[in-house]
């Protein structure tokens, strides 16, 4: 999904995850491994307050994204990867982002990568 000014749904750089907690963690080797992705779920929430928050980060056995990116087209089906589960507050997880941006539709409606057309101009 786009607005016309690039895509809506895009991932932050998680850089600042892989550097700035994960290695301090010792969790993963940047030398060997290299962060694929990075999942939260928040289960219900009651009154503003966030009990349930879960985050996982998902590796895989290349060093840079040019090695990722040429073996991921060379591959079929699901992704080998090693997840770590993170015990990481709400606040601390956003916390280690400049900017977070997140879109949500309804699921089964296919929008990803489609233009939105507003018909007022923001």
């Amino acid at each position: 999904m786009t607005t016309g000014k690039g895509p809506l749904l895009r991932m932050t750089p998680i850089w600042a995850l892989s550097g700035d907690l994960l290695e301090k963690r010792k969790l993963f080797d940047r030398e060997t491994e290299f962060l694929l992705a990075v999942s939260m779920y928040s289960g219900e929430n009651h009154g503003w307050r966030v009990d349930d928050f879960y985050v996982s980060a998902y590796f895989v056995e290349h060093r840079n994204h040019e090695a990722v990116d040429r073996w991921l087209r060379g591959i079929a089906g699901p992704i080998p990867v090693r997840r770590v589960d993170l015990e990481l507050p709400p606040l601390q997880f956003f916390g280690l982002f400049k900017r977070f941006n997140v879109a949500l539709s309804w699921k089964g409606l296919d929008i990803q990568g489609r233009e939105l057309q507003f018909a007022d101009p923001a």
